[in-house]
Parts: structure tokens; sequence; C-alpha cells
């Protein structure tokens, strides 16, 4: 398996469920480098740093990530309970279980520029249940328009609070109708509840109540939008959530044949970009031109080429699946990390291979990848250092007591140690002047290392660098690298000495898992949030510890063209 990143642990996690596997094959991992995790890959400083945590970027699970959380779910039992199923902790570590490892959160700030206005900070709360996602399935197509029905109760009756303005400038005539909409978008939820009584196979009476309350919020909350912040927020989440429901009901998103499978593919909504489709179907301007609109989009960094002053590109299919996923998933909208990525995700899954026989070879920068004529022939390294004893390569630290990966190699279980130390070479560009020496692993030879299947577990932004001659030799191949749009990314990590409701984030947070996510602001840095819950795993000095901490992140725009690779310093120029 070429790549130890999440493509790659998955792999090799799931080929190493099957009963018998170890009579079967023999499995290794190559590495670039001294770490696992690919773009999840998080390391830790050094002490006089405070073994800070440091990321790629603002990590966290939705709700829906079924396959992770089964994943982790079962490295974690493996870990640390016993044959007759105890709890099994000998290292007294602090992570141990799922609970342990995540910590759900349903609050967002969402920062959107209005005209007027400026940059207004709204906040709100996102859709959740009570169920947990590491136990549940996803639901059933009526299960999922049931849901977001009661979802647009929430808004019309306040259930629960919609998206507000941090600071909430209302008119006096959006307080005098006030509740006089109130008594009319309560008789909307009461439609509504009717017909979840019912049941919700009546698509066509569905459709004739959204109508309705579209008309509605179109004649007599549109006005009020324009006047009151706090009634824009509740417009356009209406208009979105009915828009999308309705279209999802209208196009026959989840239409069910006689068998009870989906009648339609929602690939073929891949058509459309999701603005041109939301706009086809009528949505406001208002809403489209929101932050609301661009949330899904803005957090997978969907910018062409990494260029974030323009509006994302994202088909409305993906749109789509990520909202009713989103909704209507188990448990707390999001799930952040106990610590750090490499700490709570990484670690574990490998530790897991580990125990399990699976083998690991760090220090293994591909350089090329050779194809026969249906198969792939060779693999070549770059063999970046060697061990000084025999055995494998212990890439792990402790922090806390919580095992977690350097910032730097371990210098001392190399030969070439020194002279990387010294050096400051980094073993995880592929513009490091650094040579180690060429390896070449072989299908069907008689070496240790050599292979009979190979698994591409490396980025597609990485083929020009990593396998040339596949490309030379596969026009197939060379077609999906050139067509798939890969860009690098930035993070920003800023340790503050005031917490942060002392800065001017006070919502009343305190005692809960809720923090300040923020999932649109400006570029470069297009994400923020607030992760000082972390700060007590990092080891700073009393005298000298930060009171919070903020991740910024987002794209970084791609060259025209990437440098030779003996452009040593191309990297350094690319730092801020």
């Amino acid at each position: 398996i070429l790549g130890g990143g999440p493509a790659g642990l998955s792999t090799a996690y799931h080929l190493t469920c099957k009963p018998g596997w170890e009579e079967e094959y023999e499995i290794t991992v190559y590495q670039m480098g001294w770490r696992l995790g690919g773009k999840a890959a998080s390391s830790r400083a050094d002490s006089e740093y405070g073994a800070r945590i440091e990321e790629h970027g603002i990590h966290l699970f939705g709700n829906f990530y079924l396959n992770m959380f089964q994943m982790l779910d079962d490295c974690y039992t493996a870990l640390y309970t016993d044959a007759e199923g105890n709890p099994y902790n000998p290292d007294d570590e602090p992570v141990t279980t799922l609970e342990d490892a995540f910590s759900g959160c349903n609050f967002q700030g969402l920062p959107d520029f209005v005209k007027g206005h400026g940059w207004v900070f709204q906040t709100g709360w996102l859709a959740h249940n009570d169920g947990k996602p590491w136990n549940g399935q996803l639901p059933d197509p009526a299960t999922l328009v049931s849901g977001i029905l009661y979802q647009i109760t929430a808004v019309l009756t306040n259930k629960e609070p919609w998206f507000t303005p941090h600071h909430k400038p209302e008119s006096l005539i959006g307080k005098w109708w006030r509740p006089i909409e109130d008594h009319v978008l309560e008789g909307f939820a009461k439609t509504i509840d009717k017909l979840l009584e019912r049941g919700v196979e009546d698509h066509s009476k569905i459709l004739d109540v959204l109508k309705d309350i579209r008309r509605h919020t179109q004649k007599h909350l549109r006005h009020l939008a324009e006047k009151s912040l706090s009634w824009r927020w509740k417009f356009i989440q209406l208009d979105l959530i009915t828009t999308l429901i309705q279209v999802i009901i209208a196009d026959e998103v989840l239409a069910l044949d006689e068998h009870g499978n989906l009648k339609n593919d929602i690939d073929r909504l891949d058509q459309w970009d999701y603005r041109e489709w939301l706009q086809r179907h009528d949505v406001d301007p208002m809403t489209l031109a929101s932050g609301f609109a661009q949330i899904v989009p803005n957090i997978g960094f969907n910018y062409p080429n990494g260029n974030s002053t323009g509006f994302p590109a994202f088909s409305a299919a993906p749109y789509v699946y990520f909202f009713l996923r989103q909704v209507m998933a188990e448990g707390d909208a999001l799930y952040f990390f106990a610590a750090g990525t490499g700490d709570t995700i990484v670690a574990p899954v490998y530790r897991t291979l580990l125990k399990r026989g699976v083998k690991f070879r760090f220090f293994h920068k591909v350089t090329d990848v050779v194809p026969g004529e249906n198969t792939i022939d060779e693999v070549v390294f770059d063999q970046q250092a060697t061990l000084k004893d025999q055995g494998d390569y212990e890439p792990m630290i402790r922090v806390k007591n919580m095992y977690t990966w350097p910032a730097k190699p371990l210098y001392d279980q190399l030969e070439e140690g020194e002279e990387l130390r010294e050096g400051g070479y980094d073993l995880e560009s592929y513009w490091t002047p650094w040579k180690g020496q060429t390896k070449t692993i072989r299908r069907g030879g008689d070496g240790p290392d050599d292979f009979d299947y190979v698994v591409m577990a490396i980025s597609v932004a990485a083929h020009p660098a990593v396998c040339p001659k596949l490309l030379e030799h596969r026009s197939w191949w060379k077609d999906m690298v050139d067509n798939i749009d890969a860009f690098p990314t930035q993070q920003l990590q800023v340790w503050l000495d005031k917490p942060v409701e002392k800065l001017g984030w006070d919502f009343g947070l305190e005692g809960t898992t809720n923090r300040v996510v923020g999932a649109n602001y400006t570029y470069p840095f297009i994400t923020f949030t607030d992760f000082t819950d972390l700060l007590k795993w990092e080891d700073w000095p009393t005298d000298h510890a930060p009171q919070s901490v903020i991740y910024w992140s987002g794209p970084l725009q791609k060259p025209a063209e990437w440098p030779d690779y003996d452009q040593h310093q191309f990297p350094a120029e690319q730092d801020i």
C-alpha cells in the first residue's frame, strides 16, 4: 500500500478485518517521512513550544461519517478491551473510548457580509438528535422527509433558536409585526405537524404546503428581511430549506420503485452547479448570496485552483447529498477530536494495524510506479533514511500519557540522524535537497519487500511526482490526473493570552462541548474555529500558558506551473 493517509490506512484496516487474512496476504504500508496521516497528519512541537498540537487544517467529523466512526470504534475496542470485553488500559492513557475521543457540537458562528452592515457575525444551532453516529445507520427516505419537515417547524416555531446576529438591531415595524408573523408561522407549523401525523407518502400534499410557506415568506418575510437582520436570517433559512425539500420531492430524488430501492441516481444532478440548480428552482437572490447557502462548498474548499476570491464550484448532487446526510444522521451535528487528529484518529488505527500484523516502512518516498502490460511491475523509492538497529522504526512519542507524533523524525534511531538534524531537511517535501538511496521492489520477485498487488493510496495531486511512467503509458490514468483539480491549503494557528470570552466570543457556552465554528469568512482563511479545549493536552509552562487557541484554514492558490523539484527554495518562498 503506497501512502499512509486515510485511504491507505482504511485499506489496510478493511483487508485485515477478513477472518484468516494472514493466510492470504502480507500487508506493508510505505510512507514518506516519519509519520502517518497524510492531510490528516498532526504532530507535537518541541517542549520549548509547549508540545503544542500542529495541524494541517481544521479537522472534525460530521455526524454522517459512519464508516470512519465504525472503524475507529473497532480500533478503540481492540486497543482498550481484553479478551473478555473488560476495559484494558495498562499505560493509563487518557482517551480509550469513542466517548472520550469525540465531543459533540451543535453551535455555529456564520460571518456574513450584509449590505449596509458590513460583516455581521450570526450564530445558531444545527440540526441534531440524541443518537450516536457510531451506532447508527443512514435513515430511509420517508424518515429523511419527516426529519426535514420537523426542521422547518423548528424554525417556524422557534423550538431551536434560528441563526441570529450577534448584535440584533430591529426596526419598529419589525417589532410590531413579529407577533402577527409568529402567529401565521405557527399556523404553517401546525399544518406540517398534521402532515407528519398522517405520514409523508402523499408528496403532492407536502408540495402544496411547502409552496404555501414559500409564497408567504416571499410576500411578507422578504420585506421584513430587508429591514431587520433577525428576520433576514429567518427568511434565508426558510427559503433555502423549503427550496431544497421542495426540489428533492419534485425531482424525485428520494422516490422509491416497487422494490423499495431509490428510483433515481442522485448523481444525475451533477450536470448543474449548486448555484445554477438553486436558481433554476427560484431560490431567492438574498438567500443565494448569503453565507448560509455557501457553507457546504465553503468548508470543502471547493475553489477552482484554490482561488478563494470568487464563488466556489460545487455540483448540485453533493450539495443535496451533504444536506440530507448532515441534517438527518444520528447524534450531534459536528464532532471534534479530543486532541490532535494524529493523536485521536491516526494513532489508534496505526496501533491497531500493528497489533494485527501489518508492516510499516517509513522514510520511503515513491518516485515512480512502472507498469507492465496489464500490471504494475515495479515501484521505485527514494529510501530517505536507514535504521541503526535491525527492526522497525518506532515513530511515536508520549505527551501527557497520550501516544502522538513528533514534528521531526526521531533522529536517534537513524544512521543518517545527525546529518538530517543538522541540515534541517524536510523529508515530507519533494523539493528537499536531501537524497537517500534508490530502492526498487518488483512484482512476483523473491526479495523481502517484493509484491503481488499494489494499492495506490497517494493523493492524485502527487501522481506527476510519484508515478511519471504510469502517466506516460496509461492515457486513461493521465486523463484522470489532469482533470481532477487539486490544490494546496493553508493553516494558521494562534495561541492567545486571553480567553475567547474576553475577545468578544461570549455566547454563554460554558459547561458544554459547543464552541464557535466559523464556516464562512473572507479569503484567504475562509474558516475558523475555537480549539481552546485542546490546551489541556499541550504542555506549556505555567508562567507562559495560553488561555485560548484559534485555528484558521483555507485554500491556497496554486501556481500556474509547479517548479521543478531541484528548486529547493520553493517551499520557503510559500511561507507567510
